[in-house]
């Protein structure tokens, strides 16, 4: 692929593929995001992280309401609330699978898969191939 310079954005300094995209400004911490959650939802999250990082090299953002995962790209998001985590991984192809609740198409080869995760054993090989796949795409 192509390499393509970032923009930074001189307010946050998170770094974005389109000069000025729209986000959410601000200094935000994943500590900050994991103190207002159950130790459940916590170790939910913290084991997603551990597959994340098993695709590669990975930038973690932690934005207002989500921590965002990154190769070049986004490639992964996660919101955590008092059940469980919502994620999204961003394919190359749309993939039939009822654990998707919603897929999202943005473009022909841009396919947002959401999905919800409630217990460890849902963290699965199925989610890792989902996530080496995403990450691939997102490079």
């Amino acid at each position: 692929m192509e390499s393509k310079s970032l923009w930074n954005c001189p307010e946050c300094g998170r770094k974005f593929t389109h000069h000025n995209q729209k986000h959410s400004c601000g200094k935000f911490t994943v500590k900050e995001i994991l103190k207002c959650n159950n130790p459940r939802v916590i170790l939910l999250y913290e084991r997603y992280a551990e597959m994340v990082k098993r695709c590669g090299p990975v930038t973690i953002e932690p934005t207002k309401t989500r921590i965002v995962f990154k190769s070049y790209i986004t490639f992964s998001a996660v919101n955590l609330n008092k059940y469980g985590l919502n994620i999204y991984v961003v394919l190359s192809r749309k993939i039939d699978n009822p654990r998707f609740s919603y897929i999202k198409t943005t473009s022909s080869k841009n396919h947002i898969h959401h999905f919800r995760i409630k217990s460890i054993k849902e963290l699965n090989n199925d989610v890792q191939s989902w996530l080496n796949e995403a990450y691939e795409s997102g490079s």
